[in-house]
């Protein structure tokens, strides 16, 4: 046979072999994306009710401020150790303020260190340099029968051996340990209990001690079974000892801070927002077009058909088995324009689509802006070298722009909530959204940043000028162990999951995509099934409906007494300025009866969340 014959001979095998049914594949996955988007662009959409309204900002109250000069909580700090009694005492001071109680302060390099005789004491302060021979022995003498929480890593070369006999504490060693592992020997954090939580990238630190067998041990280090937080009780005192570095960080165990301060108490109540909320940053957004290669490998799409037929079909029934709703961050376009005019955005169709899905599924389209720029003005320090807005009557246009084209393609619906690109917002910005957007009242960025970061960083409540802040917590399609330390000290002290993914998270390597997608999804599920296992009561809400949540608990005060009658014993809740609905956390060592009531939900050993649809609640104790 000749070359030519070869050749042709191969050409005909070929050609035998390739038949028009291969090509079946493409040509149903053109015709899904072309009816979807024939579908979406004469699309209309089902406007729903949020779960919970927004409140007047008539009827504003400020965020509660617990400090007293008689209160019976006394917070010990050296204002002279700024880089880390003095954060110590900002950390314990906001969970004391979010839990509703009152304390007083005492810097002991000015003040005389007496606590009082019925006091609980937060002592946020590493060692005793700043006391004096008379001072120290009667902290000793106070000691043995006081109330007391050491909530900074105690340095034990500065006197503490005195008070190792009141500590639980029968030997400590000269070495530190780097933790690499934390578990969770009982419910200090709810939902996490008999579990290891790795401390990756925290790299705090414990002092090794050897405790008497008396104490009881909430934390350990996992792999060395090093005691990280231990309560030591007597007939006289209790006193519990966190024997490690995690303060150093701002809002990330205060958690725990708060269940250890309500077990103190013995019983104590407080609004939270029982609410359960996942941003999708940049949804809707224009999609890259064309392949990306894994994704073809897989699933045989280019990538927005993938986004259309695999991962957003994915996303919704992880959200229905979830009791999930999603708050869609919707931008106009990606270009980096910053002086007017600002052209167009394109891609219409496949905004409108994503964005129709969401309304209809009782989720929350929050704006994210014209483009990616954050509002910032020009050297606005940042990590992500933007170089900021020449003026803020130019931010005021962009967010004109992006308000007109979100209101063309969805006339009936109102964007109440924002969230500021890569979580950089300034005074200015504020000022301009609200000029353009006057129907803004709901703010998401960063709840917890490195001290360090210039982000926007915020806690729940209202302000003053009628801005809610509703910020994320933790971010990702597989949770890390940072982020499940977060998650489950939020819920513990706020009562709430408040989490972010991006859609082209599975185009990244760095954040999950060389795992490939059903790696990602199945993290995702199962992130969010732990948190549901922890906390069943958890109401799946968008960003304005849990700033109504924000308004409502900030708003309330709550008080709890103990009643005894013929019938048995009970605690008598009571709620100041209660609107509608008001859910609150409440720690009680008595023995709660639960039984007969869909409203009262147990989390823990002494931890119950109540939902509350009166300003008087009686609870039926055991």
């Amino acid at each position: 046979m000749t070359d030519k014959q070869i050749i042709t001979e191969t050409r005909r095998k070929h050609h035998s072999f390739f038949t028009p049914w291969h090509l079946m594949p493409f040509v149903i996955m053109v015709l899904l994306v072309f009816v979807a988007l024939l579908y979406s662009s004469g699309r209309s959409y089902q406007l729903q009710e949020q779960r919970v309204s927004l409140l007047d900002s008539d009827g504003f109250v400020p965020e509660f401020d617990g400090l007293r000069d008689d209160a019976d909580i006394l917070v010990m700090y050296n204002s002279e150790q700024t880089e880390s009694s003095v954060r110590y005492l900002d950390t314990v001071t906001k969970v004391l303020n979010t839990i509703r109680l009152e304390y007083t302060t005492c810097d002991v390099s000015k003040d005389d260190p007496r606590p009082g005789k019925d006091q609980l004491v937060l002592f946020c302060t590493p060692d005793f340099e700043e006391f004096d021979d008379r001072e120290f022995n009667d902290f000793v003498k106070w000691m043995q029968t006081g109330n007391i929480v050491f909530f900074c890593a105690p340095d034990f070369t500065s006197g503490f051996s005195a008070l190792y006999p009141y500590m639980g504490i029968e030997h400590v060693a000269d070495e530190q340990l780097v933790i690499d592992d934390i578990y969770f020997n009982d419910d200090i954090l709810p939902g996490l209990e008999g579990k290891t939580v790795p401390d990756i990238g925290l790299l705090d630190v414990t002092t090794l001690c050897r405790l008497k067998e008396s104490c009881s041990v909430s934390m350990t280090e996992a792999t060395h079974n090093a005691p990280l937080l231990w309560d030591y009780r007597t007939d006289s005192s209790f006193v519990t000892v966190n024997n490690n570095s995690l303060l150093d960080s701002r809002n990330v165990i205060n958690g725990i801070i708060a269940h250890i301060i309500a077990k103190h108490r013995g019983t104590h109540a407080w609004p939270v927002l029982n609410s359960l909320m996942v941003f999708i940053d940049d949804f809707p957004a224009p999609q890259p077009e064309g392949f990306d290669d894994r994704l073809k490998e897989q699933f045989g799409y280019d990538t927005q058909s993938f986004f259309m037929n695999v991962w957003w079909p994915d996303m919704k029934t992880i959200a229905e088995k979830n009791g999930i709703v999603y708050n869609g961050v919707f931008i106009e376009t990606y270009n980096k324009v910053k002086e007017p005019p600002f052209p167009r955005g394109y891609a219409s169709v496949l905004l409108k689509y994503y964005g129709a899905e969401l309304i209809d599924s009782g989720g929350e389209i929050s704006l994210h802006g014209y483009n990616h720029e954050s509002l910032i003005p020009e050297g606005f320090p940042n990590n992500d070298n933007y170089a900021g807005w020449s003026s803020e009557e130019n931010m005021v246009l962009s967010c004109e722009v992006v308000r007109k084209y979100a209101k063309r393609l969805f006339p009936e619906y109102t964007f109440t909530s924002y969230v500021p690109p890569s979580n950089y917002f300034s005074e200015e910005g504020l000022r301009a959204l609200k000029k353009a957007c006057p129907e803004i009242r709901v703010v998401s960025s960063l709840y917890y940043t490195d001290r360090t970061d210039t982000a926007y960083q915020e806690e729940f409540c209202e302000d003053s000028d009628g801005t809610i802040n509703v910020p994320r917590v933790t971010s990702g399609f597989d949770m890390g162990p940072f982020d499940r330390l977060l998650t489950f000290n939020t819920l513990y002290e706020d009562g709430v999951s408040s989490h972010f993914i991006h859609p082209d998270d599975v185009l990244d390597d760095d954040r999950g995509a060389a795992l490939g997608w059903a790696a990602m999804k199945a993290a995702f599920d199962e992130s969010f099934a732990e948190v549901r296992s922890g906390y069943p009561m958890l109401h799946g809400m968008t960003a304005t409906s849990c700033g109504g949540m924000v308004q409502r608990a900030q708003r309330a005060s709550v008080s709890v007494g103990k009643e005894t009658d013929g019938d048995g014993a009970y605690l008598n809740i009571h709620i100041d300025n209660f609107y509608d609905e008001l859910w609150i956390a409440l720690y009680s060592e008595e023995e709660i009866d639960t039984e007969g009531s869909g409203d009262i939900y147990r989390i823990g050993d002494h931890d119950y969340r109540i939902r509350c649809t009166a300003p008087d609640v009686r609870i039926a104790l055991r």
